[in-house]
């Protein structure tokens, strides 16, 4: 039975993160975002799974999130911590993994197959669904980098538009500074907006101190750059005499060889809520972003908010352009003696960094 044509319906869009939104880390907040963001004319459906890598939402954020949307959790996802050591096989492992997934959690999915759309966080779980007559959007989250880093990315976009991977996908979405995606994908739809904002209430420049002080925040995984920035923080520390401190923020594989191996170079802090990590990021001075695997970063621009100086990986040329002819930031080739070369030239210019830092305070 059709609706009565004064009746406008509501579209049932499903999100789906391949983690426990609790974790509260950049693809869980840009999730949170659409929620916040979505009017009444959506329902939606938060998809999650078992895999919680930390916990940053407090047991009142969880539950508000509950109020605003249908939250779905899936299960047996605990083998991501061994994705995370073992990236490369990815693309062999996941794809059979979704089977035996897709079995444990048929009665969940089934509950979802009416959906109208479902927006991937992760790409390589599109085997996960099955939806009637609606459409899976896929994202560049993680995939499609086309940079000088990423010539994998590039021949992946070629499988992908030669229908021998991500098949079920229908569309992508990408983010402003990607747009040679659409040259790679000419068989799927690919469109481009922008990322969600940042809440500037919780994120803003706070007085800094006497000590300068630069900022990791990240999951503590290779590809995300933890060690690229205490190894450049590392150096800098020894040859100068300025103050200077490193605070780490994260968790994630890498965590106990930093604890072990960095103890007396740098601050380690594990996960923060957002009220901690936010009063963190408003007191430092320089963030440092030398990812190689991501192609956009939402802790970038939490940075940006809170006033700080960010050295940005370069494999992010083209997403944060305005900042940078701005002066808020740079490009640095993701690289130990690259960043710290960019270190010391902004100690150099602490001065005008915290100028700017108290005029958008």
């Amino acid at each position: 039975m059709s609706n009565p044509p004064n009746i406008k319906r509501v579209f049932r869009l499903g999100i789906f993160i391949f983690t426990d939104i609790r974790t509260g880390a950049g693809t869980e907040r840009v999730a949170m975002s659409i929620i916040e963001s979505a009017g009444k004319d959506f329902e939606i459906y938060l998809i999650q799974t078992d895999f919680l890598d930390g916990t940053r939402l407090t047991s009142q954020e969880y539950e508000a999130l509950s109020k605003k949307c249908n939250i779905v959790s899936l299960q047996g996802f605990n083998f991501e911590h061994l994705m995370k050591r073992m990236n490369f096989l990815n693309g062999l492992i996941i794809p059979i993994a979704n089977i035996f997934l897709r079995f444990r959690n048929r009665k969940i999915l089934k509950k979802i197959d009416d959906l109208d759309a479902i927006y991937l966080t992760s790409n390589w779980f599109s085997g996960l669904f099955h939806l009637k007559s609606g459409i899976l959007v896929g994202s560049s989250h993680t995939d499609f980098g086309f940079s000088e880093l990423s010539k994998v990315s590039v021949l992946k976009a070629k499988l992908v538009n030669a229908g021998l991977l991500y098949r079920r996908i229908s569309a992508f979405h990408t983010f402003p500074g990607m747009e040679s995606m659409i040259n790679f994908l000419n068989n799927k739809e690919v469109k481009v907006f922008p990322p969600m904002g940042i809440d500037t209430e919780k994120f803003y420049p706070r007085p800094s101190s006497d000590i300068i002080r630069m900022l990791f925040v990240a999951r503590l995984e290779e590809c995300k750059g933890p060690l690229i920035a205490i190894e450049s923080f590392t150096k800098l520390k020894h040859s100068t005499k300025i103050k200077v401190e490193m605070n780490i923020v994260g968790e994630g594989t890498l965590k106990e060889r930093i604890k072990k191996e960095y103890a007396n170079d740098v601050i380690f802090h594990g996960v923060m809520d957002e009220n901690e990590l936010s009063l963190m990021y408003g007191s430092s001075d320089i963030f440092l972003a030398p990812t190689t695997c991501d192609t956009f970063s939402i802790v970038v621009l939490e940075a940006f908010a809170s006033g700080l100086y960010v050295l940005i990986s370069s494999h992010l040329k083209g997403r944060f352009d305005d900042f940078v002819q701005l002066g808020y930031g740079e490009y640095v080739d993701p690289n130990p003696i690259s960043m710290h070369i960019a270190m010391e030239n902004a100690i150099a210019n602490i001065e005008s960094i915290r100028s700017k830092k108290e005029k958008i305070a």
